[in-house]
């Protein structure tokens, strides 16, 4: 199975185009000028495997096809990008905004008035070490990322803010990157299958952190064990996928139809835990 490098130049099929290009993390065009008169040519930035969804256009576009590229595997630190799902904590606060330590290598700033229903008159107090929820709205190279708990197509909380709960039975956990965007994925089976053994509520950041609330300390424990072993997984999930390779798939970046297949697998199959051993664990830890 194919692995990319930091530096390897991966070619696209001949048959996609610039405009129907869009690029991910782990993908850059070697110069700006190579984004006309080489588009199907990028510049790999971190290792890992190769992802590809395909998209259609809208209204009269209906029939152009696009496709989003990018490169699947572990992270090492996150980096802010707009429309990210975020929890933070306050680290600082004025009269103007709050400042949010965002697990990440800049702080970020939260608005007073980028509440639901906030005014100068009336917004949340939110006092240091509070845990948000919330979007990144902006996040430029010379500036500090900007985070709103609105959603801007609704101009609603929906269910953005203060993360509040009964210390002791909730908590935050820190898990892998790859681990916490394969599990905003809607058909992922892992918190589905938790919460078959008890009721939780969860709160999931692109950033790296899950937020829980649960009904008992042991719980939380329980939960905390299980999210860590999903992640002991997902880092053996290019092993995984590699022994079911097919003959012949190194050269998956001349054939459309598999290219980016093995990433997209990946991403969606990150620390995907058998029901089993998800009882197991809960077990030993909250009893049968």
């Amino acid at each position: 199975m194919p692995v990319v490098l930091p530096g390897d130049v991966l070619s696209l099929p001949s048959t996609s185009s610039s405009a129907s290009i869009r690029l991910g993390p782990g993908l850059v065009y070697p110069s700006e000028a190579a984004r006309t008169t080489a588009p199907t040519q990028l510049l790999v930035t971190r290792g890992g495997l190769v992802g590809k969804v395909d998209e259609k256009g809208k209204g009269k576009e209906k029939e152009k096809k696009g496709a989003g590229w990018w490169i699947e595997g572990p992270i090492g630190r996150y980096v802010p990008s707009p429309g990210d799902a975020i929890i933070g904590q306050i680290t600082a606060k004025n009269a103007e905004f709050y400042t949010l330590s965002l697990n990440s290598a800049h702080s970020a700033t939260l608005p007073v008035l980028a509440f639901e229903g906030a005014t100068k008159r009336h917004r949340p107090n939110l006092k240091i070490g509070a845990l948000v929820y919330g979007l990144v709205t902006s996040a430029e190279n010379w500036m500090e990322p900007e985070v709103t708990c609105v959603d801007p197509s609704t101009g609603k909380g929906n269910g953005m803010g203060e993360l509040e709960g009964k210390e002791g039975s909730c908590g935050m956990v820190e898990i892998s990157l790859a681990l916490a965007k394969s599990l905003l994925r809607p058909s992922h089976p892992l918190l589905q299958t938790l919460s078959t053994h008890f009721p939780l509520e969860s709160a999931i950041g692109t950033n790296g952190l899950i937020w829980l609330r649960l009904s008992h300390p042991s719980h939380f424990l329980a939960s905390k064990l299980v999210l860590e072993s999903a992640d002991r997984y997902g880092t053996a999930g290019i092993d995984e996928l590699s022994a079911h390779s097919e003959p012949g798939e190194e050269e998956w970046f001349l054939k459309e139809k598999r290219a980016g297949d093995w990433g997209k697998k990946l991403a969606a199959g990150w620390g995907r835990l058998d029901q089993k051993e998800v009882a197991r664990i809960v077990r030993s830890v909250v009893g049968s």
